[in-house]
Order: C-alpha cells, then sequence, then structure tokens
C-alpha cells in the first residue's frame, strides 16, 4: 500500500508539474512576464558562447537538457519535463555578430578550404598519372651505364 500512495503522490505531482509548464509556457508565448512561484525560480545565464565547455557542463549538472545548445531563435523556447524537475527553457537575445571577427574567421576558413582544394587536387592528378602512366625499361641505356662501372 505505501507503495502504491507513493506512485499516486509521484504521479499527481507530475502532472501539476506539467500542467504548471504548460500554463507558464503559453504565458512566454504570449509575451507575459514569467515570475518565480512556489513551483519554480527562474535562473538567467547571461550570454553562453559555443566555446565555452565549462559553462555548459555547470548547467548540465544541475540538470538541465542538453537541449538549449539547439535554440538559435530569438524568443525560442520549449519546456523539458523529467521525472522529478521541469524546465521551461527560452532563448531571450541573440548576441549580435562582430563583423571584424567574422572577417578575420571567413578569411582563415576562405584560406585554409582553398590549401585543401589544392592539395585534393595535386594529388588526384598525381594519381592519374600514376594510373597511366606506362614505365619502360631502356635496356640499352641500362648496358651502357653498367659498362662504365669500375
Amino acid at each position: 500500500k505505501p507503495y502504491v500512495l507513493k506512485d499516486l503522490h509521484r504521479e499527481n505531482a507530475y502532472k501539476a508539474l506539467k500542467h504548471f509548464l504548460d500554463t507558464e509556457k503559453k504565458k512566454a508565448l504570449n509575451n507575459q512576464k514569467i515570475e518565480t512561484s512556489e513551483y519554480g525560480t527562474i535562473q538567467k545565464t547571461g550570454f553562453l558562447k559555443p566555446s565555452e565547455q565549462e559553462e555548459f557542463k555547470k548547467l548540465f549538472e544541475q540538470g538541465i537538457p542538453q537541449e538549449i545548445t539547439t535554440l538559435s531563435k530569438e524568443k525560442g523556447i520549449f519546456a523539458h519535463l523529467s521525472d522529478d524537475k521541469g524546465f521551461l527553457i527560452m532563448l531571450d537575445e541573440v548576441e549580435s555578430l562582430d563583423q571584424k571577427l567574422f572577417e578575420e574567421k571567413h578569411d582563415k576558413l576562405k584560406l585554409s578550404l582553398f590549401n585543401n582544394y589544392k592539395q585534393l587536387l595535386i594529388g588526384s592528378f598525381i594519381a592519374s598519372l600514376n594510373r597511366t602512366a606506362k614505365i619502360e625499361v631502356n635496356t640499352v641505356q641500362q648496358r651502357a651505364e653498367s659498362s662504365y662501372d669500375f
């Protein structure tokens, strides 16, 4: 009997959490403010860059799902519900593009791709020469060279 009650309480809590997340998600989608309540708190992370793996690791250790890395559209939102926790995750803002950094990385990438293409082209040309080459040994010249050995 205690197991049945425990399962019933867990199921009721799960349903209440799901209802709460659905309600808060609707609020967020309608641009209404989400506030801390008895059911949950609000946590802002600040800007996260893909290169800051330690920051992501800290969030994942707190139970925040890895799907946060897939959000790319401003005001994008999704709800995640596990057995005992629920998360409503929203991307507030996307950092604006740093044009100077973009140009720098773009030029480096362009040069790298060009060099890789050039290496592949040279390698494939040499491979085609090896496939089509016909090698003949000149026996007359070889005998003449061997007669000069002292």
